[in-house]
């Protein structure tokens, strides 16, 4: 698995927190809510450390911030889950994008897998959704936490990408081109900065052979992605919306396995070199 010795101490308790993240009931933050949490993650991201003033801002909206060995998570409180989702933040310096799991539970290993990357200690923040994708459905809900922790690691870090992470089955899709691709990447509605567009190479032309969404593959672009769409509004370039396929993440969560550590270890060089 990827984890960094930096935060290998306190991955477990990291794990547990995430696992301990998940239920409760959706319930739509206003307008007003949405504000306040784009400039609590502004801050975060920038900042990662808990003054008595973010605690209590974050407790208006129900979440709590706890620090662990070089990593700051968000969660909402046990008595206040309302599916709004849960965040990591790394503590230390000139760590560079952020993960995403919206459909953590619906799309198998999406979330563990995002979780082994943010703990490799290579990736400056991440989110997770909190509930099923029957419940609320993260990558197509226009007003969200969710969408506002992704503005908000847009406005505060242009140059920076952002990786979300989905998951198909290749026998439920229309074309051969799908079924046989290990992964498909694609901007969703966006076009790719040059940054962006250097990991994509890696991710497609190394072993890993990942396809391009339009170029290779003609289906599952997550074209109408809500985050996708907020972003481009904001005129960021930087977003890679990853499709991984069942069989890729059965192996890439497989544990002292060496092709699992290579390929693994292959897909940390290309999103995070």
């Amino acid at each position: 698995m990827f984890v960094s010795v930096g935060i290998a101490a306190e991955a477990q308790s990291l794990r547990k927190a995430y696992a301990a993240s998940a239920g409760g009931s959706y319930q739509s933050l206003t307008a007003a809510e949405l504000d306040i949490a784009r400039n609590g993650f502004i801050e975060l991201l920038n900042d990662p450390r808990i003054t008595n003033e973010r605690q209590n801002s974050w407790a208006r909206l129900g979440f709590q911030l706890r620090m662990f060995n070089g990593v700051l998570t968000l969660a909402e409180k046990p008595n206040a889950r309302r599916g709004g989702g849960f965040f990591a933040f790394a503590t230390a310096k000139r760590l560079r994008h952020v993960l995403q799991a919206p459909h953590r539970f619906d799309d198998t290993h999406t979330g563990i897998i995002a979780l082994d990357l943010f703990l490799s200690g290579h990736f400056r923040a991440a989110a997770w959704a909190t509930l099923h994708r029957a419940d609320i459905d993260l990558a197509h809900t226009p007003s969200s936490l969710f969408v506002t922790f992704a503005e908000a690691a847009a406005v505060s870090h242009p140059q920076e990408l952002q990786y979300q992470i989905h998951g198909f089955a290749a026998h439920k899709c229309k074309t051969s081109a799908c079924a046989e691709a290990p992964a498909i990447l694609s901007p969703g509605p966006l076009s790719w900065n040059e940054a962006a567009e250097s990991k994509v190479t890696c991710l497609s032309q190394s072993s890993l052979q990942f396809k391009r969404y339009r170029d290779d593959v003609h289906e599952l672009g997550g074209t109408r992605n809500s985050v996708a769409s907020a972003l481009f509004a904001l005129n960021f370039q930087g977003f890679i919306h990853i499709e991984m396929e069942r069989a890729l993440r059965d192996q890439l969560i497989q544990r002292e396995d060496k092709d699992a550590d290579s390929l693994r270890n292959q897909l940390l060089r290309c999103l995070a070199g």
